[in-house]
């Protein structure tokens, strides 16, 4: 993947702010989160196209101006998840933020990851449905969700250091309507932040 706007999908602006839709065609399931206070961006990440590879791969990432430096969050939506298929949503979620990781910012090799975050930065991978650009910040927060549409679905959320960076991750139990998940940018972030540390990870290296 050389461009992320090339994977954005469409914004809707209403009276009630902004929504993007990420949808999990295989299953005929969607995530819609509407943002009322600061723009949004969404990126579908699940097509061959998209990843240049079969490789495991996250649904998609969100990315929204919030306060103080922004807010990332990579995104796998599942119907039900039993813990012990837990495995499988949180490796793609992982295989997204390996992808896009700033490496050489982190003190490694330069990857492709810091080719996005260079041009992200320079306002040359825009979405042409954001007219303003979304400012993020080396110190944004970074999460990952897997959301469950059928609710009910409970496992610990974790905190993993990741080349270098601080990543979050949990599980979203909502309760869909016909394969569809509604929240606000809000609510997604509430659910989550402040991942307790984990001793030891059962996400796949």
């Amino acid at each position: 993947m050389r461009r992320l706007s090339d994977c954005a999908v469409p914004v809707r602006r209403t009276s009630a702010g902004w929504t993007v839709r990420l949808e999990e065609p295989k299953n005929r399931m969607a995530l819609e989160v509407t943002s009322r206070r600061t723009p949004i961006a969404g990126f579908h990440l699940d097509t061959d196209a998209a990843w240049g590879s079969a490789g495991k791969r996250p649904d998609g990432v969100l990315v929204a101006g919030l306060d103080p430096d922004g807010f990332v969050c990579f995104i796998e939506i599942k119907g039900a998840v039993k813990p012990e298929k837990a495995q499988r949503p949180f490796s793609q979620l992982l295989a997204g933020v390996r992808h896009f990781a700033p490496k050489a910012a982190l003190g490694g090799s330069r990857g492709h990851g810091d080719d996005h975050h260079d041009r992200w930065r320079r306002g040359d991978d825009r979405p042409a449905a954001n007219r303003k650009p979304i400012r993020i910040a080396r110190g944004h927060e970074l999460r990952a969700a897997v959301l469950v549409s059928r609710g009910g679905t409970r496992l610990p959320p974790r905190r993993d250091d990741v080349d270098g960076m601080k990543v979050f991750f949990a599980v979203v139990p909502r309760h869909g309507r016909w394969g569809r998940i509604e929240m606000t940018l809000e609510d997604l972030r509430a659910a989550v932040a402040g991942a307790p540390a984990s001793a030891r990870t059962d996400v796949e290296r």
